[in-house]
């Protein structure tokens, strides 16, 4: 998915599992709306009642292994398009890798 980028084959937001417009689960960029499918992805069951969800809360987690404050300076170096080959091969595929360029 993409953010602060609007296409019809490309949603803004964050999807999980599934596939464009029939994720497990969709959030828009915005945090505000999202979805949720059942998911092959995943063997995971629709989350929700219904397909469309507004978020209450959203809990995000991170898992930071002893003495990383070192390697987390370290990977703040370069710039944007060094630091993130994976997403701009991602891009690329889509065919939009220069589009901030």
């Amino acid at each position: 998915c993409a953010v602060n980028f609007s296409s019809e084959a490309i949603p803004n937001g964050i999807g999980f599992g599934g596939r464009i417009n029939h994720f497990g689960m969709f959030l828009s960029a915005g945090f505000d709306q999202g979805h949720t499918f059942s998911c092959t992805t995943f063997n995971s069951p629709c989350l929700s009642k219904t397909s469309q969800i507004i978020p209450e809360v959203i809990e995000c987690w991170g898992v930071v292994r002893k003495g990383m404050e070192q390697d987390k300076q370290d990977a703040v170096k370069g710039t944007v398009l060094e630091r993130f080959k994976e997403d701009r091969h991602m891009l690329n595929m889509v065919g939009i890798a220069n589009a901030s360029e």
